[in-house]
Parts: structure tokens; sequence; C-alpha cells
């Protein structure tokens, strides 16, 4: 049978499953009954640049058709995909996959040259068709555009809605799929709706508070100070502006995006014209969203755990005696690199032995989900090749929880240079407990390890990028006409399908969230940090035909995030100069 998938998630695909949650019940269910049989045919440029994973964190991997030969370039296109039940079993077969994909990203660069790996992580709603659809496109694309610069690699993960909600309905309990979920599945889908219409209230209140803090006008009086709206966001501006006017070494990059100004007709009085007129729809649709939305949402994180520890990993023992008995030793080398490194690094240098080297024994179990699998993999490969290979982690959304897990796990011993976080769906505390020890361990490390060994100059240091919508633009997004709440996603996921227990939980990738938290990053980072505020406010401010984000979706739809230039925060004199430069610099395509 066929595998059950939603349509693409780009624009319109968000603004059709904000509405469509009342046939999300019936529909994850059969998705979730299915038998998952049919196997996925690509062509071979995903073998070479994409890392596919299941909704359990096992890998996809292609199987060969019997009638082709290892030389027949005629058979990418017949290449067929494991099914999720025969890539369990397959570790081998992925090894040797990784093989090929890393074989490959080395001898697309000439000798001598330094090799960039580009990897895109990209976020939540997505099916993996689509992802693969996209990632066959856009590796063409960054290849010409960027002139072979870029090695790119995709996770392409299942985040796809219905089968997120449906696998939380019917397959997962407490945290470990149960083949009797089913049998309580009547009683979590009361549950869920019964707590969306009783929370209720409180999602009514954030709608509108959020789309009071969204209208144009002056916010700083008594009516807005009274009911505690937007305050957070006057705060925000205020840090901002301080941190302009102080000198530039040792602070924060960043750049704020200019507000622009409201038309009277389309800004002042037909939006909320409009926004008044829909009430009763967003006040229909938002207890469905609640209910529905807020489970699916917490097993999409469960799944971004998954592709680092899968539950065979702690099941199965069997299998994991296999797993060590498949990874054994170290890279050639390698070893040597890390014991010509200074005492005071002794735990880098341990931890960098413990996730190279294999001993046998259950004590010295690897992760064995398909992220930790490669990374690890990868981490051997480079070895005492450090220095010649650098690689730039680009997380969208809740792309950015991904890459935060694979510093915490494997950024000892990667030569990772550049993290740009667009949009990121991570919290204040995720960033806090995995990119600050990650860059804080750089730059000692460059401080302390002599020059030649690992990367030596300053500049060198990796750099944080954070890619941030307007809190206009965050606050104000709509979506089918004005009918579910106003909004992006990153702005539900802090007003009601998470729950924060303090400001440090709410997302990172949200401007006003970011700048409040600024004071917990230390000194010593913090000239290796930029936050790209991009411009929002009126309708005359143009899209992103002219530089602009409109929306969530459009940093993962639309921007090259290959484009170093795009990152950076633009250049000028003043903030007009720097707003038309930034417009030059065609990061929308």
């Amino acid at each position: 049978m066929k595998r059950f998938h939603i349509i693409e998630y780009d624009k319109f695909t968000h603004l059709f499953i904000k509405l469509s949650f009342c046939v999300l019940v019936i529909c994850s269910c059969f998705s979730t009954i299915g038998c998952n049989k049919e196997v996925l045919k690509r062509s071979g440029i995903l073998e070479r640049h994409t890392i596919i994973v299941d909704k359990t964190g096992a890998p996809y991997l292609p199987i060969e058709p019997s009638n082709c030969t290892s030389d027949e370039t005629s058979c990418d296109d017949s290449r067929q995909w494991s099914t999720q039940e025969e890539a369990s079993y397959l570790t081998n077969a992925y090894d040797v996959y990784l093989d090929k994909l890393i074989q490959s990203a080395k001898t697309s660069f000439p000798n001598g040259k330094q090799k960039k790996l580009l990897v895109f992580i990209h976020g939540g709603l997505n099916r993996q068709e689509s992802s693969n659809e996209r990632a066959s496109k856009l590796t063409e694309q960054i290849t010409a555009e960027t002139r072979g610069e870029y090695y790119p690699i995709f996770v392409n993960w299942n985040s796809a809605l219905l089968s997120s909600y449906g696998e939380h309905l019917t397959s997962v309990r407490q945290g470990r799929a149960d083949h009797w979920a089913w049998a309580t599945s009547p009683t979590y889908l009361a549950t869920d709706l019964g707590r969306g219409l009783l929370r209720a209230p409180a999602v009514w209140w954030s709608l509108v508070g959020n789309d009071l803090a969204s209208t144009p006008s002056n916010k700083d009086n008594w009516f807005f100070n009274f009911f505690n709206i937007a305050q957070d966001e006057r705060a925000a501006n205020k840090i901002a502006e301080d941190l302009k006017n102080s000198p530039p070494n040792g602070n924060i990059k960043f750049w704020l995006g200019p507000t622009a100004p409201y038309t009277f007709w389309k800004d002042q009085l037909l939006g909320p014209a409009t926004t008044a007129l829909t009430y009763p729809l967003k006040f229909a649709s938002s207890p469905w969203i609640d209910a529905l939305g807020k489970s699916a949402w917490e097993n999409m994180l469960r799944r971004t755990d998954l592709l680092f520890h899968t539950e065979q990993e702690f099941r199965n023992s069997d299998l994991q005696l296999r797993n060590i008995q498949a990874e054994t030793g170290s890279p050639k080398g390698y070893q040597n690199t890390l014991d010509s490194l200074p005492q005071e690094l002794l735990p880098r240098i341990n931890a960098c032995r413990a996730l190279v080297q294999q001993k046998p024994g259950l004590s010295h179990i690897k992760p064995n989900g398909a992220l930790s699998i490669f990374f690890r993999k990868l981490a051997k490969e480079i070895g005492n090749d450090y220095p010649n290979w650098s690689i730039t982690l680009v997380g969208h959304s809740m792309g950015a929880i991904i890459a935060n897990h694979i510093l915490r796990d494997f950024g000892t011993c990667l030569p990772i240079d550049n993290i740009v976080f667009m949009a990121a769906a991570s919290t204040i505390n995720s960033y806090k407990d995995s990119v600050i020890p990650f860059m804080e361990m750089r730059v000692r490390q460059n401080q302390d390890v002599p020059q030649g060994v690992f990367h030596g100059p300053d500049e060198s240091i990796p750099k944080v990028y954070h890619l941030t919508l307007h809190e206009l633009a965050e606050t104000s997004e709509t979506n089918f006409w004005n009918l579910p709440p106003t909004g992006s996603l990153l702005v539900w996921i802090d007003n009601f399908l998470s729950t924060p227990n303090t400001p440090m939980d709410r997302t990172s990738g949200r401007f006003t969230n970011l700048m409040l938290s600024l004071h917990t990053t230390p000194d010593i980072i913090r000239r290796h940090i930029s936050i790209k505020r991009f411009p929002g406010g009126g309708s005359s401010l143009g899209g992103t035909s002219d530089g602009i984000p409109e929306n969530h979706s459009d940093f993962a739809a639309r921007f090259r995030f290959w484009e170093k230039s795009c990152w950076e925060v633009p250049v000028g004199n003043d903030d007009g100069e720097k707003f038309q430069n930034e417009k030059s610099k065609n990061c929308f395509y």
C-alpha cells in the first residue's frame, strides 16, 4: 500500500494545515495503519547529498536494482530506497551508504582545497517526499551558484503533521512505541479535545493579546501597560538601541531592519477591520489547533531526539552488540593529533577518544540514531585532517533543535565553523546548553592549542548567525485570508503549543526573546555572534522580492542560506544605506 502524505510544506500548505484539524484526526489514524511497503524511487543525487531518516530514527537506504551494475550511471533513476522495516536491520548497508557519501564529498574538492560541507536541516511540518525533491533541486542550484565552494548535505527527517499526530494517537505511549497503543486511542483523542476546550479561554486571551501587539499603534500607553501587552517587544527594542550605540569591539554584531511606516487604508483600516470580521472563525479554530497541534508538536520533538538515540538502543541488546562489532577502531593518525594537544585540554581529548574509539561491552554502546552514526563516521574520516575541513550547520525552525543536539554530541571533534539559525524553534535554554559551551570550548581551544594542530587564528573561531523576522512580521503573520489565529509558528509555540516554565523556555528564533536573553551570553564569545532582524512593519515595505522575509516559511522556501553574505549584517554608514545594501544581496530567489 502507498504511504499517506500531506501536500508539500510551502506557503500554501502552511495556510491549509491550520484549518484542517477535524480532518486531521481521521486521516492521521489511517496514515499510521498503512503497511509502509512502498519503496521510494529517487535519482542518484540523493545518495550523495542526503541523510534520510524515518520517524523511528532509522535511515532509509538505497537498494540497487538487480539488473544494474555499480558502473551503470543509467541506473541512478531506478535505484530504490528501503522501507522503514528494512532500514532498521541494514546497519552494514548504511555504513556503505555513508562511505560513498563522504567519499563523494572528499573527491568533489581539488587537492589542497579546504573541504566545505554545508549541512542543512529543515524544520517541522515537512514530509519526506517534498524534502527529497527540494534537496535534489537545491543541490544543483547551490553547486552552480557557489561554483562548488560547498558540498551540500541535507538532513531529511519525518516531521509531517499528520504522521506526527497519528503516531501520538495510535503508536506511542509515555515515550515508547507500543503496539497496543491503538487500544487507548479514543481516550487520547478525547483527552486532547477536552484539553482544547478547557484551555480555550487561555488560548483566546493569548490570541487577542497577540493581535493587539501587532496593531499599528503606539504601544507605550496606559492600556498596553495595564494589560501587559507588547512590553517585551519594547524592552527588546530598547536593549537593541543601547547596543547599537555601544563600542563594536567585544560586542554582538547585529542589524535592526527598519520598521516601515503604516499606510492608513491598508494597514490601519483594512487590516484591523479584516481581523475583527474573522474573529468568530479565529475563536472557533484556535481550540482545535491547541488540542491537536500541541500533541503533534510534542511528538515532533520526540522525533528530533530519535535522530540520535533510537528506541532500539535501549531495548535490543543483540542489536547493540552487532553495532559495536560493526564499528571498530579509530582512524589512522587521529590519536596522534589528539595526543599532541596540551594537557589542559584533557577533557576534550577524552571526549574525542570516546567518540571515535570502539570497545566491546555494553558500557561502550554508541548511540545508533541515523545522525549519530553519520557524524561519528564523519569525525573518524576527518581525523587528523581537521584543518582541511569546514562544516557549516544551517537549521531552520525545528532544524535548530537538531543543530543544537549535533553541537552537544559532536562539537568537540568536528570542524564546525559556521552555525546559522533561521527563525529557530529551539528554546533559549537549548541554545544556552549547547551553543554557548561549544563556543567557549572553541575560543579557549584557539587560545591554548599550538598553531597548526587545530584552527589557530582568531578569525577561524566559529561564528553564530541568528536570522529573525521583525517582531511585527512575527506577530502579524496571516494565513488563509486571515481566518486562523494570526502569528507565525514561533508565536504559536510560545503562546500555546508549548508550556514554557520561564522566559528561557521560549523560542530563540524570535527577536524579542533573543534580545531579552543576551545578558546570558558570556563576554568571551560575544564578538563571534551576529543577530540580523529583517525589516518589518507596514505593507509599503515590500516582500521577498526586495530581500525581506514576510513569514516564517520564507527562510526555508526562498532564502539563499548558502550565501555567506546573506547571514552577515549589512555594512553602511547609516540605517538607510545598510538597508539598500541588504536588498542588493538578492538573498531571496
